[in-house]
């Protein structure tokens, strides 16, 4: 009897040791600070003949948080590095200049140069509803504004990432997940082929 008892309690221990690690694991949540460094996979073409422009980025947003990984009191934030602005232009000089444009960031940039703004509209994490696993949800909104030649360009482009994860999404795991998302709204951007003829007029 005292032997069939046993695998009982020592089942019933088990889980409540699981319980109380999942339950100290979602108090002691640390904040997660995402390093954006975008990765575009946009093809080269030479539609700038060597053409000026000025390149930008304006971060749109009241702040750098996009979510919470839970923890007590929903305190544990996910946000954005300070170097989002400077890393998403730097992104789209590289591309221009595979254009054949003579692409530089606004600060090396003047006033006669055609001008590529990219706007940081929205960055959104969305974390399961449980501690125990769910749906990971992260999207993002990106403007764009050109000015050349006294002609105007500009459009909106989202993107959306969702992905099932059996806890609390990783450190590792949300920095792919959110610069995969924002790298698939940047290339939406150069995809575009309404402002690649834009661009090559």
């Amino acid at each position: 009897m005292a032997s069939s008892l046993l695998p009982r309690f020592l089942l019933s221990r088990f889980f409540i040791l699981l319980t109380c690690g999942l339950f100290v694991s979602a108090c002691a949540l640390s904040p997660q600070t995402v390093i954006v460094k975008p990765d575009l996979k946009v093809p080269s073409m030479p539609i700038g003949h060597n053409r000026a422009v000025s390149v930008d980025t304006r971060d749109l947003r009241r702040e750098t948080t996009i979510g919470t990984l839970g923890g007590v009191y929903n305190s544990a934030y996910i946000s954005t590095d300070a170097n989002l602005e400077r890393s998403v232009s730097q992104a789209a000089v590289t591309v221009l200049q595979s254009w054949d444009f003579a692409a530089v960031p606004s600060t090396l940039g003047n006033s006669d140069m055609t001008t590529f703004t990219l706007e940081i509209i929205d960055i959104d994490y969305q974390r399961p509803k449980t501690n125990v696993g769910g749906n990971v949800v992260v999207k993002c909104r990106i403007g764009v504004k050109i000015s050349k030649d006294g002609a105007t360009y500009s459009g909106e482009y989202l993107s959306q990432r969702s992905e099932q994860v059996a806890v609390i999404g990783t450190a590792n795991g949300n920095k792919r997940m959110v610069n995969d998302t924002i790298n698939q709204a940047l290339n939406q951007v150069f995809l575009d082929s309404k402002l690649q003829r834009f661009m090559a007029r």
